[in-house]
């Protein structure tokens, strides 16, 4: 029989003592208790009165010529407190990626220039432990994996809720990557340049993707959207060449670029300035908007050469400049009686646009400079 080994443990508030997940006692603030154990190796843990938090969880390991275990005194002054204490110690290495302090005491994967270029494949803890404590993996954090050019395949787990700035931004060998349903907000540029991925699936809990998030995609054919959305950036799907067709979420009532454009003297306010959302889809010819859309910003369809129709919901009230700039197999298009105000050049540069069908109530037209042949008919 094994010898017994006497555990001898402090605390300073009352708790419960767990070995191996098994209750043994409960604890009295700053009375000394004995417990004694046969040899081996055993989990400690220390668990708050009220049982909503571990604070303490350590392997012990004890054997025959062990001496006593004396006077250990475990602070549980509280999990919240003992972990961003840890966490101050900044970024650190678990197994083969970085991490560091995310939000609600929870760990990011960070970025780390030394290491991140020799990925390939990709799995995303849940949690993870590190100096005693238990952490949950809660996001992606910005340039996590940015530039990792050899990195094919990334698993991420049902934790994590955030997709950071330029996290996967020109990971050109990227073909696949689960997007879990707990993940709500994919940030800008995440996934630019990831020019070998060519489905893609986000899930509806995401209610913000922003700017440029999966611009210049290349290879992108598919794209399965939230069936709502909060908040969508502007450029997201740019120079994507590959994809064919896209159904916007209901919820989303501009299609716009970074911020307004700051002309005083126009109505335009809510306009935005720059290039848009879909700007460079050459294969782009079945778009669904939804009748949430209030406005679409400039060049949101420019350069769109597969695009030959688009039906716009009456909810439209503003298109601006260069909307439908270079759409050259646009063949005709009906501007809703709810448009108020149109920019500059809306069709610049569209050789195919036979027919436009103009509501007479429009309130300001910018310069059409449309061809010759195309006939403005007014309803």
């Amino acid at each position: 029989m094994k010898n017994m080994v006497t555990y001898k443990i402090r605390v300073n508030r009352p708790c419960k003592l767990f070995i191996d997940d098994e209750e043994i006692q409960i604890l009295e603030e700053s009375k000394l208790t004995k417990i004694s154990l046969p040899a081996g190796e055993y989990l400690r843990k220390v668990v708050a009165i009220d049982d909503r938090t571990i604070f303490d969880e350590t392997v012990i390991v004890l054997t025959d010529t062990s001496s006593k275990l004396d006077n250990i005194i475990l602070d549980t002054k509280g999990l919240s407190e003992a972990r961003a204490l840890v966490l101050q110690n900044g970024i650190f290495k678990i197994d083969e990626l970085y991490y560091q302090s995310a939000y609600n005491r929870s760990v990011e994967v960070c970025c780390n220039e030394d290491d991140k270029y020799t990925f390939t494949d990709i799995i995303i803890p849940e949690e993870i432990i590190y100096a005693g404590y238990r952490f949950m993996v809660s996001g992606i954090g910005d340039y996590a994996f940015s530039g990792c050019e050899s990195l094919s395949s990334v698993i991420l787990p049902d934790t994590v809720t955030q997709i950071g700035t330029s996290a996967f931004s020109n990971c050109i060998g990227l073909t696949s990557i689960n997007i879990p349903n707990s993940v709500n907000y994919i940030g800008e540029r995440a996934f630019y340049g990831c020019s070998s991925i060519r489905n893609l699936s986000i899930p509806d809990n995401v209610g913000i993707i922003e700017n440029e998030a999966f611009k210049s995609c290349a290879n992108l054919m598919s794209i399965k959207m939230p069936k709502r959305m909060d908040s969508i950036g502007c450029s997201v799907f740019s120079y994507c060449r590959s994809l064919e067709s896209i159904i916007i979420p209901e919820g989303i009532t501009k299609l716009e670029k970074y911020t307004i454009d700051v002309r005083y003297d126009s109505p335009f306010e809510s306009v935005s300035a720059l290039e848009g959302m879909f700007e460079g889809c050459t294969k782009l010819s079945n778009i669904q908007l939804p009748n949430t859309l209030t406005s679409i910003g400039d060049s949101t369809f420019s350069r769109c050469s597969a695009l030959e129709s688009i039906s716009l919901p009456s909810s439209i009230k503003i298109i601006g400049d260069y909307a439908f700039g270079d759409c050259v197999s646009l063949i005709s298009i009906t501007i809703p009686r709810s448009v108020s105000h149109i920019g500059d050049n809306v069709f610049w540069e569209c050789p195919s646009l036979e027919k436009i069908y103009l509501p007479k109530n429009i309130f300001m037209i910018g310069e059409m400079n449309v061809y010759k042949h195309t006939e403005i008919i007014q309803y």
